[in-house]
């Protein structure tokens, strides 16, 4: 009995044809769209009096890191680089593990009571074991850490403890 060899070459040649690569162009005949100008009176460029003028739409500038609701206050978010320069009024960062107990009850309570959240107050969930320069920054050895801090990231107040919404609250210097 003889084996029949077939190239690898042939059989992915063959494949290969059956196949659209991204450099072939198309094999499909192209159609182009014409459009008339009915209205002479179309809104025009002065240095191209054919060309009309489309108007630009406005370019969102806010960093891609940063969350689209954290203007107003009143706010539980994740921290974001630019998160406290945007905040409005109050902003807390909450030093959060995922394996501590503490912060897993706090997180729960505040979830659970987002509607009680100040109108002036951001909270900035912060990753206690990602956000090493932060720790670094405001002194913080300790997971379940709040700390108090204006829009320029100036520390106002430190503190640990409290396991609900209310009594981080309570802690905040106006």
């Amino acid at each position: 009995m003889k084996k029949l060899i077939i190239p690898t070459a042939i059989i992915g040649s063959l494949l290969l044809s059956s196949c659209t690569l991204p450099w072939q162009k198309a094999t499909t005949p192209e159609t182009e769209t014409v459009v008339e100008e009915t209205d002479n009176e179309t809104n025009t460029d002065a240095k191209n009096p054919t060309s009309p003028v489309v108007p630009e739409t406005p370019k969102d500038i806010t960093p891609s890191d940063t969350p689209k609701a954290i203007a107003p206050g009143g706010v539980y978010l994740p921290y974001t680089s630019t998160a406290v320069a945007q905040a409005k009024g109050q902003v807390v960062l909450f030093f959060h593990a995922n394996w501590c107990p503490t912060c897993i009850a706090v997180n729960k309570d505040i979830e659970a009571n987002l509607k009680n959240i100040p109108a002036d107050l951001t909270i900035l969930k912060t990753s206690y074991d990602d956000e090493k320069e932060l720790k670094e920054l405001y002194g913080v050895t300790a997971q379940h850490t709040f700390v108090q801090v204006d829009n320029t990231g100036k520390l106002i107040k430190k503190w640990r403890g409290g396991t609900t919404l209310a009594e981080v609250v309570s802690q905040i210097q106006k």
